[in-house]
């Protein structure tokens, strides 16, 4: 029986015929109910309902003398008081957590007692007084060793640092503190210090992960189903992408954040700078009735602040958004740096219906609506054919298809309409689209155990490589080619193609990572091609430029050739954890793979089911 047939049987609960049965999972108890009705209501901004729920949970644990299920409900109560800007209230609150704490020798709770009582020291200004309320916190949660206490003290503590400009101590403690709520499963605020983690290197002037914790950010929040949380990732990734120049993504994000906000926000400097920015990224991409109404609500506010640059802005963009609108012939400005639209600027204009429908299918998909999506991106197809749309357009509307399926692992609907933008891309002429595509179907083909059908795709794609000029392009073609012909046994091939990747990243002038990465694969190829010697002198190649989790997966992938399983898992497990400080961790799969190789079924089934939820929440 090979590991993948094992791990079917355990991931779906077949025991094993030595193995008694699991036993069943024991339902929610009453105060457990009350608190996830509770947080499900303060996370929808529903206080006064979150406050009812809470005031149940605090009677249901008293009666049931729970005295750790009663400091759980007060700290959510003094987080709700909080929210409401009652901080005399929330106060009162946390003295009585505290107290109670300190009289039964609870650390657990003290330690969170004393880490919201620094929120509200900070809250009021009091940074010193935080910094020293945060300080007892994370000793106490070090004493009882409570990762979840000491990751929210430390990420809390870097706030602090950040206010101080201490930007370098501040990415060490939030990388830290990221680390140990994910280790601790208190996930709750990691939306949060990933955004401050991303605040504090771009102060670095360090941005290369920036855009990817937004984005993680964003879509923890999203897990969570945290309105307050998605508004502000929604909010603070359509800044930095305005900064950048990505007017798609400010328009996108600065939508969804300001539909989150239940009522008109407060006349503030920020509030009118964020409309001024979502005005302008409108206009950019052609939507000058939003950019319109932006720039109005923008100038209102303005006037309330008396603010005269912030009025003078706002009156500026207006009359170019009216412009726009009352002669459609006038083009937006010339972005600074052309935004990642799948779309030229030039072709997104105000009256062209399929754009329209694109960017709904797209705006669906930040949602997750993705059956919606495809619905929606069906329409578009109709209304292309209708409008004699460009190939620019038909492209996009079937790699966005193509998108929206395999963000929910349907893998086939997804090839078929990357099979379709590739011919549309062909027929007119885009070489380096043409190779991207067939680069991508040959992945997915890949992917999901195909070999055959992805070398098929592989060699049209290198029939094209000579009129090629993109690096990137060629060098991710060679490299798939590698893989390929070396997993097919044709391993004079596989290292022709490698050979010619590395060559093409090669220099003083040339992307280290993406040498790195090539040396990775090729590594990876030789380990399968039972090549291990040469396969380690890559993968040191590779050291220095690529990341931890890169080159551990490799390490890993190589000892698993070798049959060296707990060496294997051992660099699974640094890959694993290295991934959790950025990101969202993957590797639950390789993982298993080691350890049901070892026999360890019972460590290897937590990782399977979480393999297979993931899988299905997509």
């Amino acid at each position: 029986m090979s590991w993948l047939d094992r791990f079917i049987k355990w991931a779906s609960g077949v025991p094993d015929d030595n193995d008694p049965s699991t036993p069943p999972k024991e339902p929610k108890g009453d105060l457990e109910r009350a608190l996830d009705a509770g947080r499900q209501a303060q996370y929808s901004e529903d206080y006064e309902v979150a406050m009812r729920h809470f005031e149940n949970a605090l009677s249901i644990a008293k009666a049931q003398m729970d005295a750790t299920g009663e400091a759980e409900v007060l700290l959510h109560q003094a987080d709700v008081l909080m929210a409401q800007g009652r901080f005399d209230d929330a106060e009162k609150v946390l003295s009585e957590v505290q107290s109670k704490a300190q009289r039964t020798q609870h650390r657990a709770p003290l330690a969170y007692a004393l880490i919201s009582r620094g929120l509200l020291a900070q809250g009021r200004g009091a940074y010193e007084e935080a910094r020293n309320l945060y300080e007892q916190g994370r000793r106490h949660a070090e004493t009882i060793h409570s990762d979840g206490a000491q990751g929210r003290a430390q990420g809390h503590l870097a706030d602090i640092y950040l206010t101080e400009n201490n930007s370098g101590y501040a990415v060490k403690l939030l990388r830290d503190a990221i680390k140990l709520l994910y280790d601790s499963g208190d996930t709750e605020l990691l939306p949060y210090f990933q955004i401050r983690l991303a605040d504090a290197l771009i102060a670095l002037e360090d941005t290369s992960e920036v855009m990817t914790l937004l984005h993680a950010a964003y879509k923890q929040a999203s897990e969570e189903k945290h309105i307050p949380y998605r508004r502000l990732t929604a909010m603070r990734l359509a800044k930095y992408a305005f900064t950048i120049g990505d007017y798609t993504t400010t328009y996108q994000f600065y939508k969804i954040a300001f539909g989150l906000f239940k009522y008109e926000p407060a006349p503030s400097t920020a509030y009118v700078d964020a409309l001024l920015e979502y005005s302008q990224a409108a206009l950019q991409l052609g939507e000058a009735a939003d950019a319109r109404d932006a720039a109005e609500l923008a100038l209102t506010h303005a006037h309330s602040l008396a603010n005269t640059a912030r009025i003078a802005q706002a009156e500026r963009q207006l009359a170019q958004a009216k412009q726009s609108i009352d002669d459609p012939t006038v083009q937006p400005p010339t972005p600074i740096i052309m935004p990642t639209a799948s779309l030229p600027v030039s072709e997104a204009e105000d009256e062209n219906p399929v754009i329209k429908i694109i960017r709904q299918a797209e705006a669906e998909m930040d949602d997750e609506l993705y059956d919606k999506a495809i619905q929606t991106l069906i329409d578009a197809i109709k209304v292309h054919s209708q409008n004699n749309g460009t190939d620019s357009e038909a492209i996009a509307i079937h790699r966005l298809i193509a998108e929206a399926n395999l963000q929910q692992f349907q893998t086939d609907p997804a090839i078929d309409a990357l099979k379709q933008a590739q011919q549309i891309a062909k027929k007119a002429g885009d070489k380096a689209l043409s190779v991207q595509i067939l680069t991508q179907i040959a992945d997915e083909y890949t992917a999901t155990g195909r070999p055959g059908d992805a070398l098929r795709f592989v060699d049209d794609a290198l029939l094209l490589l000579s009129s090629i000029q993109d690096v990137a392009v060629r060098q991710r073609a060679l490299r798939l080619a590698g893989t390929l012909y070396g997993t097919q046994g044709d391993t004079a091939s596989a290292d022709a193609f490698f050979d010619e990747a590395l060559n093409l990243v090669t220099g003083d002038d040339k992307p280290s990572n993406l040498a790195a990465q090539t040396h990775l694969d090729y590594a990876i190829m030789l380990a399968k091609t039972k090549r291990p010697d040469l396969a380690r002198e890559h993968i040191e190649k590779a050291k220095g430029d690529a990341t931890e989790s890169q080159v551990a997966a490799a390490q890993g992938q190589l000892e698993a050739t070798l049959g060296n399983w707990s060496t294997a898992f051992a660099q699974f497990e640094i890959a694993y954890q290295a991934e959790k400080q950025n990101a969202e961790p993957d590797f639950e799969t390789d993982r298993a793979w080691a350890l049901v190789e070892l026999g360890r079924y019972d460590d290897a089934r937590p990782l399977l089911q979480a393999a297979l939820k993931n899988a299905r929440e997509y």
